[in-house]
């Protein structure tokens, strides 16, 4: 496993100018100290991402610290995910631990000990708010999963990161003044913030795909009640994550419309029309 995650590793190009600023400006020790902090804290989450069978595209270093890109199973459980996004701090507490052991090594001192304990509880933190695509809001979202739809629920938590992003960029410019790293990250922050907003299509499609491929049911069912001239993507986005979905149309005296078929159906173009009502004299799209 850990030859793998190596071959994972990408290098942005942007990180040897900080290499470059820390060597002209004193600060070596510091970024390379940051630096291995967050290659072991996104080396975290991929090994927990590998132990359940998910795909890690790649692990990348940023001049802010890194990302770990992952590509999940798109329908998995709450715990295997909440699993895989605590594994990345779980590693800070474990640097935590080991820090003071540092002391052993020959070129290790007082002053690279204070750094690495400064550091690492700074990424700790930080990686715990609740904002996207932080750890703290990752956790949020899959809670938020649990009570709201699936495209609701993205809504919501990057609307909320938005809320969170102003809230403590004014926080630190009143307790420190300016300060141009926190500038970088919190630009950083704001444009992945809005990519994903844009993204929000794509990884509904994604969700539907994953629903539709799904070959065992889901432990959770949820009944929905809707009139037959609402439209299927409307019935769609009021879908949850694992989840089975009942719909009942108003009106009608017959058994529900089991929501996987549903997706199945619409996906392979075989729905007669856009409406729920369309579908309601379909026998083959009835649950059994």
């Amino acid at each position: 496993m850990i030859s793998l995650l190596f071959t994972k590793f990408r290098i942005h190009p942007l990180f040897w100018l900080i290499i470059a600023a820390g060597m002209a400006t004193g600060h070596l020790w510091e970024a390379a100290i940051a630096f291995f902090i967050v290659l072991i804290h996104e080396c975290g989450h991929a090994a927990m991402a590998l132990h359940f069978g998910w795909i890690v595209k790649k692990i990348e270093l940023l001049p802010f610290g890194g990302v770990a890109e992952l590509d999940e199973n798109g329908d998995d459980s709450f715990r295997r995910e909440s699993a895989v996004i605590l594994a990345g701090p779980l590693m800070n507490v474990v640097l935590a631990l080991i820090g003071p052991f540092l002391v052993l090594l020959p070129f290790w001192g007082t002053a690279q000990q204070e750094i690495f304990r400064n550091q690492n509880l700074a990424i700790l933190l930080f990686n715990l708010l609740p904002a996207w695509p932080l750890d703290g809001g990752r956790l949020l979202h899959l809670v938020l999963q649990q009570f709201y739809p699936f495209r609701q629920a993205y809504r919501y938590i990057l609307i909320f990161s938005w809320v969170v992003l102003i809230l403590f960029s004014a926080l630190m410019l009143w307790l420190f003044s300016f300060s141009a790293s926190f500038v970088v990250v919190a630009l950083f922050l704001t444009v992945v913030i809005f990519k994903e907003w844009r993204a929000i299509p794509l990884h509904f499609i994604r969700f539907l795909l994953a629903l539709s491929r799904r070959t065992h049911p889901a432990a959770r069912i949820r009944n929905l009640y809707l009139r037959p001239e609402t439209r299927l993507v409307t019935v769609f986005s009021m879908f949850y994550r694992n989840s089975e979905h009942h719909i009942f149309i108003t009106g009608s005296r017959d058994g529900p419309l089991e929501g996987r078929r549903l997706v199945t159906d619409y996906l392979l173009g075989r729905h007669p029309g856009p409406l729920l009502g369309d579908c309601r004299d379909r026998p083959a799209d009835r649950f059994i």
